[in-house]
């Protein structure tokens, strides 16, 4: 049987046994983002409880009374394989506990915890997306309390457009309150250091809240993509309780903005059937050739919306961050006149240089080598 179940979550092996949630509040404290302390019981815990049940169990304890302090209230919160990924959040689908006490307390809770890996409400997720539980491994973060007088969350874009806009919601306290009473937070969004909307009588002072934006403007940038925070206000500083990848931002942007002067007025519907299709395999050979991404479809490109052209945006937002220029420069050409300190600009950056070098070389693809296609692959987010 294992010696140690019970890590602290600074340690780096509970990058590939701690599940995701652990190794995003890792990169956090790696990053020198404030964040509470805490453990991990690692993924061996729950899979030798199969085995060795009473044997684990009391190992746990054992573990729990020399590093858990008896006046101190922790957040028992899964964290599994699947969890907190690019393409699946899995939010609401494990069980977490707040306000836990006591070395009995915790280890109840982590008992409840490891049971919702197999939950109806789990299995109705994997489901409707099309995974199956067995290859999910559970850890459990055992983290200190923060002392909340706000608490929330932040998106480094809106989830709901993919544009370039820090949106914070806040309630009092822990936010359970809220949730139970289905109060609506309190909501701030900023654009390029802009407010587009505040509160006007706001539980967190203003400045606090553009520190929250700059510090979420920060983690996205070092993470390498953009990002959902949760966070705590203590009424002195801000801490981090959890950060991950924002799901499902392939959202079509449609804009007629350039669309109107190449093709202007009302198009019938036969003149729309035949010239886009011989346009869009242009534009995709264009595409492909800029950025070796062989999976353009055509039809993506464009848009028609009562009988005039569109182009997806989005798409071609993600050619300019192919070729070093911000994706949020798509909204620069969707004429978005909005100013600000982190305003983007249409310059190229140092990718852009790869990409002429690949041209002159020959190359129809963006970076000119498998391996540096190789390294435009990997997960930004990977510690």
């Amino acid at each position: 049987m294992k010696e140690r179940y019970l890590y602290p979550l600074s340690d780096s092996s509970i990058d590939i046994r701690g599940g995701n949630k652990a190794k995003n509040l890792r990169y956090l404290m790696k990053h020198k983002y404030p964040v509470p302390k805490g453990f991990v019981l690692v993924y061996d815990a729950l899979e030798q409880y199969g085995k060795d049940g009473k044997e684990v169990l009391a190992m746990i304890r054992k573990e729990l009374m020399e590093n858990l302090h008896p006046g101190i209230s922790y957040a028992v919160r899964s964290s599994a394989s699947l969890e907190d990924q690019g393409d699946y959040s899995c939010a609401g689908a494990f069980e977490s506990y707040l306000h836990v006490r006591g070395t009995d307390e915790v280890l109840q809770k982590i008992l409840e915890v490891w049971d919702s890996h197999q939950s109806e409400k789990l299995k109705a997720y994997l489901a409707q997306s099309g995974l199956s539980n067995k290859s999910i491994r559970m850890a459990v973060i055992i983290q200190e309390m923060a002392h909340a007088q706000v608490s929330g969350v932040a998106f480094s874009k809106n989830p709901m457009t993919g544009f370039s806009e820090i949106i914070l919601e806040a309630a009092v306290g822990d936010g359970e309150s809220h949730i139970m009473e289905k109060n609506a937070p309190e909501r701030w969004v900023e654009k390029w250091g802009v407010w587009k909307e505040k509160p006007s009588d706001p539980l967190l002072p203003e400045e606090v809240s553009r520190k929250l934006c700059n510090e979420v403007d920060s983690i996205a940038k070092d993470y390498g993509r953009p990002v959902d925070v949760e966070w705590v206000y203590d009424g002195k500083n801000i801490c981090f309780l959890q950060v991950r990848p924002i799901t499902k931002l392939d959202i079509p942007v449609y804009s007629n903005k350039i669309t109107k002067e190449m093709l202007p007025g009302v198009i019938k519907p036969l003149v729309w059937s035949v010239n886009t299709s011989f346009f869009n395999k242009i534009w995709r050979e264009i595409l492909v050739s800029l950025t070796g991404d062989e999976t353009i479809d055509p039809d993506d490109l464009t848009g028609y919306f009562y009988g005039r052209a569109y182009f997806n945006m989005a798409l071609f937002g993600q050619v300019f961050e192919s070729m070093g220029i911000p994706y949020e420069g798509l909204e620069l050409l969707l004429g978005v006149e909005e100013d600000g300190p982190r305003k983007p600009h249409l310059k190229p950056g140092m990718r852009a240089s790869g990409w002429w070098k690949g041209r002159e070389g020959g190359e129809n693809h963006l970076f000119g080598s498998a391996t540096s296609c190789e390294k435009k692959n990997k997960n930004p987010g990977a510690v």
